[in-house]
């Protein structure tokens, strides 16, 4: 009885460390990059968002703005979307759709988005999303700036 006793406090101490370890590395795990306000999350959320495109034209419905906007994407997300399917040469920017080879292969073109993800993961630079986002809101207040002009 009293060696039961020791082996199930052993146990629990045992239990107790590794609950502080695992408490320890998902604390770690929620200060990551990925998982707070910045260029991580923006980029893990435009992956996202332009898997999800793809599998709407995939699935035969528009991915344009306004499509999207009904789907329950916002414009802000689906600007960023759009920019990684430009950067990751899905998206074609005459026709304002998915490619038409990626449109039929819908694993290569989601093998090419997150390889372009983590490409700009890997350089932390946002620049390349930043240059191929449409800017509605800027070229609408420099109308307006140029019109009380």
């Amino acid at each position: 009885m009293i060696d039961e006793l020791d082996k199930a406090r052993r146990q629990l101490a045992r239990m107790a460390m590794e609950n502080r370890l695992i408490a320890t590395e998902n604390r770690r795990l929620r200060r990551l990059a990925v998982n707070r306000r910045g260029p991580g999350r923006t980029l893990h959320r435009a992956m996202e968002d332009a898997k999800a495109m793809l599998l709407w034209r995939y699935a035969g419905l528009s991915v344009s703005r306004r499509a999207c906007v009904e789907y329950g994407m916002s414009e802000r997300r689906w600007e960023w979307a759009r920019a990684l399917l430009l950067a990751a040469r899905v998206w074609d920017s005459l026709a304002n759709d998915v490619a038409q080879y990626h449109a039929d292969d819908i694993q290569r073109a989601m093998a090419a988005v997150e390889y372009k993800a983590d490409q700009i993961a890997a350089n932390g630079d946002m620049g390349l999303l930043i240059m191929r986002r449409r800017r509605y809101r800027e070229a609408s207040e420099a109308a307006a700036k140029m019109a009380s002009d």
